[in-house]
C-alpha cells in the first residue's frame, strides 16, 4: 500500500473510533438516571416554592409547596401532583386534611377553620356540615 493511502486509512480509522466513543458516551449520559433526592425549587418566577423529594424532575414523595398567595400544601406527591395524605392550607384561614389522588380530593377529608371541623367531604363533595 502506498504511504499516502496508508495515512488516509489510519486517519479515517482514528476519526471513526472517536465518533464511536463519542456516541457511546452520549448514549450513556442520556440513559443515566435523573436526580432523586431532596431539593428546594422555586418555579414561575418565585410564585411557587417547593421543598421535598424530587424524582425524574417532578415532585415525588413527601414535600411542601407554597404558592405566592400564601396557600400551601404539605404531604405526599406522585408524578408532580398531590397524591396521598396531605393538608392544604388556604390563605383565607381554612384547611383541608385528607387524601388526594392525581391532584384531586379522594376519600373522606375534613375542612377545618379555627381548629374546629366545619365540614366533612367525600371525594371533594360535602357530606356533613
Amino acid at each position: 500500500m502506498k504511504p499516502a493511502v496508508a495515512r488516509h486509512w489510519q486517519t479515517r480509522h482514528f476519526f471513526e473510533g472517536i465518533a464511536v466513543l463519542l456516541i457511546i458516551v452520549l448514549a450513556t449520559f442520556s440513559l443515566w438516571p435523573s436526580y432523586v433526592g431532596h431539593s428546594t425549587k422555586s418555579l414561575d418566577g418565585g410564585k411557587l416554592d417547593y421543598r421535598g423529594r424530587i424524582a425524574a424532575e417532578k415532585f415525588d414523595g413527601q414535600g411542601s409547596l407554597r404558592i405566592n398567595n400564601q396557600d400551601r400544601y404539605t404531604g405526599q406527591f406522585v408524578d408532580g401532583r398531590f397524591s396521598g395524605t396531605g393538608t392544604f392550607v388556604s390563605h383565607q384561614g381554612w384547611q383541608y386534611r385528607g387524601e388526594f389522588k392525581a391532584g384531586k380530593m379522594v376519600g373522606t377529608g375534613k375542612m377545618i377553620e379555627n381548629h374546629q371541623i366545619i365540614a366533612t367531604l367525600k371525594n371533594g363533595e360535602l357530606i356533613e356540615k
